[in-house]
């Protein structure tokens, strides 16, 4: 269900743990920095987990936040640091949930796929629900990637979260092959068609898993995702195409079906219009963490209107 467009923000961050910012780039932020480390004894690479837990953590935030109103009352507006906005974290004495509106989007994510999950289970009578609760099991393990990522931001959890975000993209182009195709769900091939083209999208993906830890390029992965992302796109565009030609219209399994993907699509306009974020807590990736809320419940409901279409034919 993910498409393109919604790939170059959905669950992968798009910003780099070292990417250079204005804020992280005055004297004043890089000296109070060194005197983190000479007191905590602090990672000399922001990338390490050192910087995500305390004491670094608190005192890192604390230079952040001395550099970000000495550079907005000289010149009038908040400059990022390492790539991301400056965000109000909730600080414990061991972590801090560093994005605290992207987290909890991202758990009420989770829960709404954990949900789907549910709603497929042993008294489910839908066809194919077992594929589906593959691709929930998928989402499960991306989410919570994001969670991870959006409260402790180091290498670990950027890594994971790029790495499943993508296993995701893979997850979906199958899914979306054997839904349209009718060749790859039924038929006395059938069943070897989907084990093959299943197997063939694990084993890319762990190639492109393995070429990042080698090198990890930035670029390279959101190629990679996007080809796979137009592609599951250009399924369900030919897959509505083709119903719409045989009935003349979109049937409410279609409309369910259609919404979703439309309101992925949609949601990718908060992370065009990036902004400071609002009381330091809300930002545009938070909005498109929350706009994706509802996707699978409406994806579980298409697929019930699917089956009921299924018995009145």
């Amino acid at each position: 269900m993910w498409s393109a467009a919604v790939l170059l923000v959905v669950i992968l961050p798009g910003r780099s743990l070292v990417q250079a910012s204005i804020g992280d780039s005055q004297f004043s932020y890089r000296k109070c920095l060194s005197e983190c480390r000479d007191r905590y004894d602090c990672a000399p690479d922001f990338s390490s987990i050192s910087w995500g837990i305390q004491p670094c953590f608190s005192c890192k935030y604390d230079c952040m936040w001395l550099t970000e109103e000495a550079f907005r009352a000289e010149h009038g507006f908040t400059p990022q640091f390492h790539g991301k906005w400056p965000f109000a974290a909730i600080q414990t004495s061991s972590i801090a949930i560093q994005e605290p509106a992207s987290v909890v989007f991202s758990l009420l994510n989770l829960g709404t796929v954990l949900l789907f999950h549910y709603r497929l289970g042993p008294y489910s009578n839908l066809p194919d629900k077992y594929l589906w609760r593959s691709y929930c099991k998928a989402g499960i393990v991306t989410w919570i990637s994001s969670t991870a990522f959006h409260c402790v931001d180091c290498w670990h959890t950027e890594r994971l979260d790029y790495f499943f975000a993508c296993f995701l993209i893979f997850a979906s182009f199958v899914v979306a092959a054997i839904f349209t195709l009718p060749e790859l769900s039924s038929g006395s091939y059938g069943s070897f068609y989907r084990s093959a083209l299943t197997f063939l999208c694990a084993i890319l993906w762990v190639h492109h898993v393995y070429g990042l830890l080698i090198h990890f390029d930035y670029g390279y992965n959101m190629f990679v995702c996007i080809m796979v992302s137009i592609a599951t796109t250009a399924l369900y565009t030919r897959y509505f195409l083709a119903r719409f030609r045989s009935n003349q219209r979109l049937t409410r399994g279609d409309q369910m079906l259609l919404k979703a993907m439309l309101l992925l699509n949609g949601s990718v306009l908060f992370e065009l219009f990036d902004f400071a974020p609002i009381w330091w807590t809300i930002d545009a990736h938070a909005l498109f963490h929350l706009a994706t809320v509802p996707v699978p419940l409406m994806i579980h409901k298409a697929l019930r209107l699917y089956d009921k279409e299924r018995f009145t034919a």
